[in-house]
């Protein structure tokens, strides 16, 4: 449980990015998010989870990458965001399309400390 809550602690600017453009996507967001869920889907890398039963999920019952432990559906939201299989020192096969002023310019903008 600890692993988990230092993993959200350190994301917690893509988990909240994610959240958000889940919630408030533009068409851009969308067709991004969309590509990215295809390819997460396909579970090309077998860790995709479709309803969260890997033991790696934080969120129980809902579609995870079970590499990383993300959930899908706000992961592939984050432009900030990229493929588990990047950590693991592997070719992810999407990866972050948000610069690092982009990102901080989003927290900025939401008054993300």
């Amino acid at each position: 449980m600890v692993e988990r809550i230092k993993i959200v602690w350190k994301n917690r600017y893509k988990i909240i990015e994610g959240i958000y453009r889940t919630y408030f996507p533009n068409k851009f967001v969308a067709a991004v998010a969309e590509s990215r869920l295809n390819i997460c889907e396909s579970n090309a890398c077998g860790y995709f989870d479709l309803v969260g039963r890997s033991e790696k999920c934080l969120i129980k019952g809902r579609s995870c990458c079970s590499g990383c432990g993300c959930n899908t559906d706000y992961k592939v939201h984050s432009l900030s965001s990229y493929c588990a299989l990047k950590d693991m020192g592997k070719v992810p096969l999407w990866d972050s399309i948000m610069t690092q002023e982009q990102e901080d310019e989003f927290k900025k903008k939401h008054d993300l400390k």
